[in-house]
């Protein structure tokens, strides 16, 4: 059963509109990255077994990704204003890329909600962290064997 069967039919296009346009961003973005890849490893001019160049086998990351990206514009909708939507959505990687990086602590916060291991309740209620350092903190974390949960200081 997919997750779609559970929106209103009214929000099922606009919902694969975006879920296609995000997929297909990411993946031109892990494209350019992965032609990237495959220059540097072209100029640095080593060789695997029988001669094979080692940028040859990478070669086929930007392929296979931009096929995704092409794959998920087209299942946007048998429309095209919904496939053009779709790839509307190619302009968020590009515009990050030419925006440069922010400067100072952005980066890190920007990252927080996204690449957090697990939430700040984990470390302290969960045995798997016994006699380890709690994530939050660094300190060494042994609230959770009292029965109680305190906050971090």
């Amino acid at each position: 059963m997919s997750a779609n069967t559970f929106l209103p039919e009214k929000w099922a296009g606009p919902v694969r509109v975006f879920a296609c346009g995000l997929t297909a961003a990411i993946a031109a973005a892990l494209c350019w990255a992965s032609y990237q890849f495959v220059v540097l490893e072209r100029s640095g001019g080593k060789e695997l077994a029988l001669g094979i160049k080692t940028w040859v086998p990478a070669t086929v990351m930007p392929f296979g990704l931009l096929l995704v990206t092409i794959r998920a514009i087209r299942g946007a909708g048998p429309r095209t204003q919904q496939r053009l939507a779709a790839a509307a959505f190619l302009l968020v990687p590009l515009i990050l890329g030419l925006a440069g990086k922010p400067e100072g602590n952005a980066v890190l916060w920007i990252g927080i909600p996204v690449s957090s291991p697990e939430p700040y309740w984990v470390c302290q209620s969960s045995p798997l962290w016994a006699e380890s350092r709690c994530c939050c903190s660094g300190v060494p974390d042994n609230r959770h064997r009292r029965g109680r949960i305190t906050p971090t200081p």
